[in-house]
């Protein structure tokens, strides 16, 4: 009975070590894909000092509008390092607390960076206020989440486990927060 408990877990921990060898191939794959290689911002992304970009998305501050072109320079478990085209580093750091349940640094990269212009396709069909007020980071009555994604970024997983939730929460800082609602997809309500 104890040598078949002995095998079991031994069979047990060589399956996990094989699950996290492979997950750090991908990772490190992922990452010879994309380090070097020209981006450009998904959405906004809201920041205070360059250097030190919460993925949080604290609202305040500066903002690197969507479809800044970037060079990605490194990706890490915690960190995404870019350069912008018309200069500039900057630095995420990913804090997987404020993400969704189990996003990665490549979730995250994911939702904030794209191979292709956002300002081309969809973003180019809409009113020119609206592409004005997603630029500056505003948000009004009646825009669709599409808009609100682009103007204010994802909002933190923490606080809002599902994009398809009627009710999304920004934190504006550490100790406040903005709670935009929607009805029939388009917001309703900015408290």
């Amino acid at each position: 009975m104890r040598k078949d408990r002995l095998f079991i877990g031994g069979v047990l921990a060589v399956l996990l070590g094989a699950m996290l060898f492979a997950s750090q191939a991908d990772s490190s794959d992922r990452r010879k894909e994309t380090e070097g290689r020209m981006f450009f911002t998904r959405n906004n992304i809201w920041y205070q000092h360059p250097q030190k970009i919460m993925s949080v998305g604290y609202h305040a501050g500066s903002i690197l509008p969507l479809g800044t072109q970037v060079t990605v320079t490194k990706v890490r478990k915690n960190v995404i390092r870019f350069r912008v085209a018309s200069g500039g580093d900057y630095q995420i750091l990913f804090l997987p607390k404020f993400g969704s349940r189990g996003e990665t640094i490549w979730d995250y990269f994911d939702k904030n960076f794209a191979g292709e212009d956002p300002t081309k396709g969809d973003f180019e069909r809409m009113s020119a206020d609206e592409q004005k007020m997603i630029r500056a980071g505003e948000i009004q009555a009646g825009m669709g989440k599409w808009s609100v994604l682009r103007a204010y970024g994802y909002p933190p997983g923490n606080k809002t486990p599902s994009w398809e939730s009627d009710t999304w929460i920004y934190y504006v800082t550490k100790r406040a927060t903005r709670v935009v609602t929607f009805k029939d997809g388009r917001v309703a309500g900015i408290k």
